[in-house]
């Protein structure tokens, strides 16, 4: 999703939304038990794991759901045979749910819980040296549906989530250097509207947060946070008759008000301090199909972004990204003005879609390695890290995508996609950790039995970087995929083969903050076994 109905799931999604949708909380009533089972085993993470999930119906009008996982991996191979110590991982995740369904309303909720451990990559890359993390997460979610028939209001939703998430640092003796605690609440109450030919949704959300940090390694204070909102988006037909094939005027605002308020201070983090913002965003933007096959959009927007508590607080070494990080408490929030054009022809045969952006963003915040800086570690030895002090200075990004996916024969599709952006500061500086050109091409046949495909990626060098970030090299990657799909006595069994990276390339992500110690994934052989029933 993208324009200005991305203003009902944030003041700074205006680039645009994914929505990920599962079926944790059932949705609709199955005929008879449905699920899957799925077992899967890597090469690049030597180690495996499994899924599964099952939803049955209870009565005509209730449904119950239950999904779990696990994984257990081992450190990652990086390519030309190297290893990155201490990125082992283990988890378990659990989901049980129940959704209550009528043919105007609908109801449900759902606990879920992943338990976890798993290490940091470190710049020594020794596999005694490295950081763990060990935690838990436990979440609580509700959601009610209401349709309201020849009303303007035609749908109200409703959803509210609970979250505790808490883990600890483990240093390489054994000992908890920091132990992270946060709670988080979320609120979204939103009505669809219908009046004539406008259409659309206005709402009201709220998101809480309580951060409890404890150690004398904690990467901020402890704070309270809240964001509260009321958004709006209205869609009108240009033309009446066929609305399909009208122009749309679509629009959209939101109100935010956020505040982070500090609850410990101390002799590192200073006073206890409160900072309070609040601004509107706005959207406008207009689609226009040509005929059938071919539309255009173009959206101009205002967005808003505060800054977080680690950009406003932090002073600590922030292992995750083996830096020091300094926050600046004065920082201001983000504003964006930006235009967005899309154009997009499908048919049969082809999909093919091109769009371009351009954004001034007032007051970018930005990590700022500024050089090494040395700390004093648990055994009283002297170390040496990047500094990463964050500022904010405005800026410009410019970028443009090109997708095209085209039907050779009924069973053999071609496809390829490239991209590029510019981001810098205004005064011509480049932006920190920004991707670098990327051109591709995939070719994929499949007579809905069997498929075979493969991928090439190339991925341009990123040399326009600040004067304390590494440049990365060009890199190419070639990926190989194949499956069988089979049904058997009502269940269908998937088996799929991956080869990514199949030539063991070296690389390096432009976009990481750890790329200076830590290269990408190296060639990885995947097999995966589901079974759908």
């Amino acid at each position: 999703m993208r324009g200005p109905a991305s203003l009902l799931y944030g003041n700074n999604a205006l680039g645009g939304v994914v929505n990920v949708i599962s079926n944790d909380i059932p949705k609709s009533i199955p005929a008879s038990l449905e699920g899957y089972v799925a077992a899967q085993a890597e090469s690049v993470n030597p180690g495996g794991g499994f899924s599964g999930s099952v939803t049955m119906p209870l009565t005509q009008t209730l449904a119950f759901a239950v999904r779990g996982s696990g994984r257990a991996i081992n450190d990652m191979r990086t390519g030309g045979d190297g290893e990155l110590a201490n990125t082992d991982f283990r988890g378990l995740n659990g989901t049980v749910g129940f959704g209550y369904i009528r043919s105007h309303a609908s109801a449900g909720a759902a606990y879920r819980i992943n338990d976890f451990s798993y290490g940091l990559a470190s710049e020594r890359n020794d596999p005694e040296a490295g950081i763990r993390i060990q935690g838990v997460r436990h979440e609580v979610t509700g959601r009610g549906d209401l349709l309201l028939e020849h009303a303007a209001i035609t749908q109200a939703e409703l959803d509210v989530t609970a979250q505790w998430y808490r883990h600890d640092e483990i240093e390489p003796g054994g000992a908890v250097g920091t132990t992270f605690e946060l709670k988080t609440q979320t609120a979204n109450l939103t009505a669809r509207t219908r009046a004539g030919n406008l259409q659309g949704a206005a709402g009201i959300a709220g998101l809480f947060k309580q951060y409890m940090p404890k150690g004398e390694e904690a990467l901020t204070p402890a704070a309270n946070s809240s964001n509260a909102s009321a958004f709006i988006f209205q869609e009108l037909p240009l033309r009446n008759g066929d609305t399909e094939r009208s122009p749309h005027l679509e629009a959209g605002a939101r109100y935010d008000f956020y505040y982070i308020r500090t609850r410990e201070g101390g002799d590192r983090f200073g006073p206890r301090r409160t900072r309070t913002f609040q601004n509107i965003s706005g959207s406008i933007g207009l689609n226009v199909p040509f005929n059938e096959n071919v539309a255009a959009s173009i959206s101009f927007a205002r967005a808003f972004r505060a800054p977080t508590v680690e950009e406003l607080f932090s002073n600590a070494f922030h292992a995750a990204l083996g830096s020091f990080d300094v926050g600046n408490p004065d920082l201001e929030p983000e504003t964006n003005h930006g235009i967005d054009a899309v154009l997009r022809a499908e048919s049969r045969a082809v999909v093919a879609q091109v769009s371009a952006y351009y954004n001034r963003i007032n007051n970018y915040i930005a990590p700022n390695i500024t050089g090494d800086t040395a700390i004093v570690d648990e055994d009283g030895e002297t170390m040496s890290m990047p500094l990463n002090i964050f500022r904010q200075e405005d800026a410009v990004l410019r970028g443009i995508e090109v997708e095209i996916e085209a039907s050779i024969t009924s069973r053999l599709v071609v496809d390829a996609m490239a991209e590029a952006i510019r981001a810098t500061f205004v005064g011509g500086e480049p932006l920190p950790f920004m991707p670098a050109a990327e051109l591709g091409a995939g070719l994929r046949w499949d007579n809905g039995r069997f498929f075979l495909g493969g991928d090439v990626r190339h991925t341009f060098a990123q040399d326009r970087v600040p004067v304390n970030e590494l440049a990365v090299g060009d890199y190419t990657l070639v990926d190989l995929s194949t499956g069988l799909t089979l049904s058997r006595a009502g269940r269908t069994h998937l088996i799929t083969l991956r080869a990514d990276n199949i030539f063991d390339v070296l690389y390096r992500e432009a976009t990481s903050r750890i790329k200076d110690f830590a290269a990408s994934p190296g060639r990885n052989l995947t097999l995966v076994y589901r079974v759908i029933f």
